[in-house]
């Protein structure tokens, strides 16, 4: 089970804004009238995608390469504070914040489920009240 959560808390991040920024690159509809209202040009839009989609990627990479995983994220916090602001601009209300409050929980799944593995060594720590005892595995 706890596997699970692990590989749900890994890939949440990655899709989100993976997602976001395909659509982004694509120029769908929806968001181009979203970038028309936010004042960005569709090209714009775009480099904000493709800023997401580095930063998705690095979050893949950054399973192996903890330190890369930590700067994407580190990366894509930014991206939603610029959002968060760019919202605000426009006179939105708080439901327009509810996606970037879901990139931030994603965020913080994927942060809690890499450091879970990286403490114990990529290994199952046996762990008793609290206390770590010792390694199972290898």
């Amino acid at each position: 089970m706890k596997g699970l959560v692990r590989l749900v808390g890994v890939s949440a991040a990655p899709a989100f804004f993976g997602g976001l920024a395909v659509g982004k690159l694509a120029a769908l509809p929806p968001l181009r009238r979203r970038a028309a209202h936010l004042g960005y040009d569709v090209n714009t839009y775009r480099l904000i995608g493709t800023a997401e989609l580095a930063g998705a990627a690095g979050l893949v990479v950054g399973l192996r390469y903890s330190r890369l995983g930590d700067a994407a994220g580190v990366g894509l916090v930014a991206l939603l504070g610029g959002a968060c602001v760019a919202h605000l601009r426009a006179g939105d209300g708080p439901s327009k914040l509810l996606p970037a409050a879901a990139g931030v929980l994603a965020l913080g799944a994927y942060w809690t489920s890499v450091r879970d593995r990286a403490a114990s060594g990529g290994r199952r720590a046996v762990v008793r009240d609290g206390v770590r005892l010792g390694d199972r595995g290898r």
